[in-house]
């Protein structure tokens, strides 16, 4: 259901359907209500993100489909969403939404380079028409990219816009323009629930060397930049701690040898139990 971009591709998007870059003849959908408010909640949201999610919206708390980069930070649905056991499928939530049903989702591109080629986000949040298209597997729908506090972002609002509500529509804007990102130093907290997590797998393991918690500690703080702790917030929640664990074990290879040996570093279970803490 995500787009995968090119750097080419993000340009041509930048071009064709930049946030509230519109003609004056073209309708557009923005966040302004025509209609008497609705409630709203407000959420607190991995990866430094809040929002105001609609009455009656679900909030979907897994990724919707298999795609670990891009970096799902939000996804809602007008309608019931049954994600199931299983790795979800990319048509798997298209299959239950309904003819007048809104979903929408967020991505972030973590990879900080051709930030530039992002517009600055616009509020109210807008739809042009010319932003409307069928993208990969999402089907018809709304795609938008944009940056806000030096994150790269993308938005998709699936819908059939012959077939859905107005007022579905517009709640649909009203909530990707109530949400907030944080500054990407919020994944310091992150970073250090992984690392209080990585100091309690070893109290729990055989001693190694002299001096090598130390030594890797310092060294493996350094790999958990803000990139790896985004793929491996989104592997947890994808694939659940065992994977998340294992994908530690692999980034700790290297910190570990340099400090007296592989085999001293414990099964990191804490330290991926951590990266629920975004």
């Amino acid at each position: 259901m995500t787009l995968r971009m090119t750097a080419a591709a993000i340009s041509i998007a930048v071009l064709g359907m930049g946030i509230g870059a519109c003609n004056n003849d073209e309708q557009e959908t923005t966040g302004q209500a025509h209609s008497p408010t609705q409630p709203t909640r407000s959420m607190t949201l991995p990866h430094g993100v809040t929002a105001s999610l609609p009455a009656g919206w679900d909030l979907v708390r897994k990724p919707i489909n298999d795609v670990i980069y891009p970096v799902q930070v939000l996804a809602a649905a007008s309608f019931p969403v049954d994600l199931g056991e299983t790795r979800p499928g990319c048509r798997r939530v298209l299959e239950q939404e309904p003819p007048g049903g809104v979903l929408v989702q967020v991505l972030e591109y973590t990879r900080q380079r051709g930030l530039e080629r992002f517009p600055p986000r616009k509020r109210p949040f807008r739809l042009p028409n010319r932003a409307y298209a069928t993208h990969e597997c999402a089907g018809p729908s709304y795609s938008a990219v944009f940056r806000d506090h030096r994150r790269a972002l993308q938005a998709f609002v699936i819908l059939d816009r012959r077939r859905v509500d107005p007022r579905t529509r517009r709640e649909a804007v009203q909530l990707l323009s109530s949400i907030r990102f944080a500054s990407p130093h919020a994944d310091r907290h992150l970073r250090r629930a992984v690392l209080e997590g990585v100091r309690r797998d070893f109290r729990a393991a055989i001693q190694g060397p002299s001096g090598f918690v130390n030594c890797f500690l310092e060294r493996f703080g350094r790999q958990l930049t803000q990139e790896e702790l985004r793929r491996l917030a989104a592997l947890r929640a994808l694939r659940g701690e065992p994977a998340a664990a294992r994908a530690l074990n692999g980034l700790a290879v290297k910190s570990g040898d340099v400090c007296g040996g592989r085999r001293w570093v414990p099964q990191l279970t804490e330290a991926a139990h951590g990266l629920g803490a975004g």
